[in-house]
């Protein structure tokens, strides 16, 4: 059986994007950050870290997945666009210790300025690693497309132009639906899981695209739906930052 890592933004990720990854492979479920927003602290951040963890593990036990191990690099939640390079080392040091096939990581879809960071990170990785003998594509999350319509699944057919697939059928979606529920702090109405389980999609992976393929322009759910500007990030400045780690800014 092959095996994999599936990098996730935060705990639930795994689940949302990779859940026939998660079951299909023997998997290292490596969580970018803590799922701890930056404008939560103290006792009630460890506390939203424990029970974040608890859940991802739950989730994966809910799910059957095929993971034999939790790596967690310390990153914050909504601050990972800023450290793409401390992350991309972190991924440098640990990928090759993991006798692994392939790497699955975030698409840049505009969707969550730590999505879109870790795309990055993972990219930056990838050039460093240049004798691992591994695979490396993206999974879909969430994006706004082109039209602005909200939605899981969207990759910009410039970016990713050769998209794969794949149905769940009855049975996945059941156990997949089993598997989110288990994330309790992000089942919500209007939050991204309970989306999901409102109306179940396909999961969608592309390969990863060459580090200096140009991104395109892209509709910004953090911006126009979650208003992460009202909380001081600005979608611009992060655009430019993450472009200018690529080396495409």
């Amino acid at each position: 059986m092959s095996r994999v890592a599936v990098l996730a933004p935060h705990p639930d990720d795994e689940v949302l994007g990779c859940a026939s990854v998660l079951t299909e492979h023997e998997c290292v479920v490596v969580h970018a950050t803590d799922g701890v927003p930056l404008a939560i602290l103290g006792d009630e951040a460890i506390a939203l870290a424990a029970a974040r963890d608890a859940e991802a593990r739950a989730a994966c036990r809910v799910l059957d997945a095929r993971v034999r191990r939790f790596v967690s690099l310390g990153a914050r939640d909504q601050g990972l666009w800023r450290n793409v390079h401390d992350v991309a080392h972190a991924l440098t040091d640990l990928l090759p210790t993991l006798q692994l096939d392939a790497v699955y990581a975030p698409a840049f879809q505009g969707g969550h300025p730590d999505h879109d960071g870790l795309y990055v990170a993972a990219q930056l990785a990838r050039a460093a690693l240049t004798d691992l003998d591994v695979e490396w594509w993206c999974y879909a999350l969430y994006a706004l497309d082109d039209r602005g319509r909200p939605g899981y699944g969207w990759l910009h057919p410039a970016l990713f132009p050769r998209v794969v697939d794949r149905e769940l059928g009855p049975d996945g979606i059941e156990r997949k639906s089993a598997a989110l529920r288990a994330y309790a702090t992000q089942v919500h109405d209007g939050s991204v899981v309970q989306t999901w389980l409102d109306a179940p999609v396909p999961e969608r992976f592309a390969p990863m695209p060459d580090r200096y393929a140009p991104v395109p322009t892209l509709r910004c759910y953090y911006d126009e739906v979650f208003r992460f500007a009202d909380q001081g990030i600005d979608a611009h400045e992060v655009d430019r930052t993450l472009r200018a780690a690529l080396g495409t800014g």
